[in-house]
């Protein structure tokens, strides 16, 4: 909401040109934000006040272009969208940023990293040099810190939390797994689907987010955990736009219990009922483990943040915690006193939280599964643990996703090796942004005006070497 009131303070209503540009990370981001931008607008309208004639338009891959087109044609005012669908927006024509003076970079980390840095560098390149330029995030690395001061002048820093990254309504535990490397993953996974399901017997959430690494596995959990009674949903960034787009609103409106997710919602998304946020594996790094345990604790209430992890896991977690300030994790307790996670609904979240709790359970047509969920929906619902036995049908569903055969000791070491990766791309990037993007800009190229232009000279910046092909940008001198 912050760069949301920057903006529409920044903005000319009467002027009918696109003056500010939001880029997000991901498309649940963009629309987040676009949503707020609505919102105040409106309250704008209701007050009279001239910001409430602003127009605005979202950005995101995966929906028709055409309507995207037919939407910049008529130059709205803010354009909030993710970094792939912009850039394409810039590279045939379609958006025109010549106006543009304000750039607001949503999670700042994630964009500068990975394959979002060069299409939100391309954005950056391809508005007018003299502009404002806004970052915000949770999580600052010195690295990132001097990577945005090359792209601002005279830089001012608002730290919020300079000494931990953690926020003070959240607790965080860790539950441990018996695990050696001769133990079969498919093992460790049910080991942890088991504990899952024991937290959730023993906490009296509201909603809980679980997050995953592996696809297979969050798909094949979220239909397990809905037949366990506990209507869950599953989201990743490999989905449809128009799938992702429904769980998000089934879960913002009190429609699921559980949002099973990869790291497509760790960052920036709000989910105002949840209090129970539960990690099934390390993240790729501290800040991104940060961010996923920030999805509870929000908006001034408190939640709780379990991480069910192995011996090493929990090593790897504890060196990310420490690198990024994150506060300490501790055993989880044998009791988890209400106080720290739960607070009061207000009247229709309460009748809309009890619906959901009341709402029939979807089993499986199998007769024979549908008796042993119906079990152990019957043994949560009375804070007890489902029977071994009735959870051998979901035991053979695990080994399914994560054959017998694969070991703990064969899991190849992704987080080094993308970390060393991704350290090379950075430098390698880096140093043609610094080769294309002097200290000192060269004066743009002037060029001849096209028949019959007379107005305004066309200007084509002096920045990428793949803009040559681009339409040429009308700007103001």
């Amino acid at each position: 909401m912050t760069f949301v009131v920057i903006a529409l303070e920044r903005v000319d209503a009467e002027r009918r040109r696109t003056q500010a540009l939001t880029l997000a990370p991901t498309r649940e981001v963009a629309v987040q934000s676009h949503d707020c931008f609505v919102e105040l607008i409106e309250k704008f309208k209701e007050s009279d006040d001239a910001r409430g004639g602003i127009q605005t338009c979202v950005l995101v891959g995966g929906l028709p272009v055409k309507e995207d087109r037919a939407r910049l044609a008529s130059q709205p005012h803010v354009v909030v969208g993710t970094p792939g669908r912009t850039r394409q927006m810039l590279e045939e024509g379609a958006m025109a940023c010549d106006g543009t003076r304000l750039l607001i970079l949503d999670e700042a980390d994630a964009l500068l990293t990975g394959t979002f840095e060069r299409d939100m560098l391309f954005a950056y390149s391809m508005l007018p040099e003299r502009k404002q330029v806004c970052a915000f995030s949770a999580t600052y690395s010195k690295t990132l810190l001097r990577d945005l001061e090359q792209l601002m002048r005279s830089p001012q820093k608002v730290m919020l939390c300079e000494s931990t990254t953690a926020l003070r309504g959240v607790r965080q535990f860790y539950s441990l797994i018996e695990a050696n490397d001769e133990t079969k993953l498919a093992d460790v996974i049910i080991e942890k689907e088991m504990r899952l399901l024991k937290i959730f017997s023993d906490v009296s959430f509201h909603q809980a987010v679980v997050f995953v690494r592996r696809v297979a596995w969050g798909e094949a959990l979220a239909k397990r955990l809905t037949l366990q009674g506990l209507k869950s949903a599953f989201t990743a960034g490999s989905l449809p736009q128009e799938r992702r787009m429904k769980v998000m609103e089934e879960m913002r409106n009190f429609q699921l219990r559980v949002l099973v997710s990869t790291d497509l919602t760790a960052r920036g998304v709000d989910l105002t009922h949840v209090n129970l946020v539960v990690n099934l594996d390390v993240p790729p790094s501290g800040a991104t483990y940060m961010h996923r345990i920030g999805r509870t604790g929000r908006f001034g209430t408190s939640g709780v943040a379990i991480a069910v992890l192995t011996a090493s896991e929990l090593e790897r977690l504890r060196a990310d915690l420490s690198e990024e300030r994150g506060g300490v994790i501790v055993p989880l307790p044998d009791v988890i006193p209400s106080s720290w996670y739960e607070y009061e609904l207000d009247a229709e979240d309460a009748e809309l939280f009890q619906t959901l709790k009341d709402a029939p359970i979807e089993v499986s047509s199998d007769e024979s599964e549908s008796e042993d969920v119906m079990d152990d929906a019957e043994a949560l619902s009375r804070g007890q643990n489902p029977s071994p036995s009735s959870s051998a049908g979901g035991d053979e569903r695990a080994r399914d996703v994560f054959p017998e055969t694969i070991y703990l000791r064969d899991l190849p070491m992704e987080h080094a090796e993308s970390s060393h990766r991704e350290s090379v791309d950075y430098d390698e990037f880096w140093r043609y942004f610094h080769l294309r993007h002097p200290a000192v800009a060269r004066p743009p190229r002037f060029l001849s005006l096209p028949p019959g232009e007379t107005e305004h000279p066309w200007i084509v910046p002096p920045l990428h070497a793949d803009l040559a092909r681009l339409p040429f940008v009308r700007h103001r001198p």
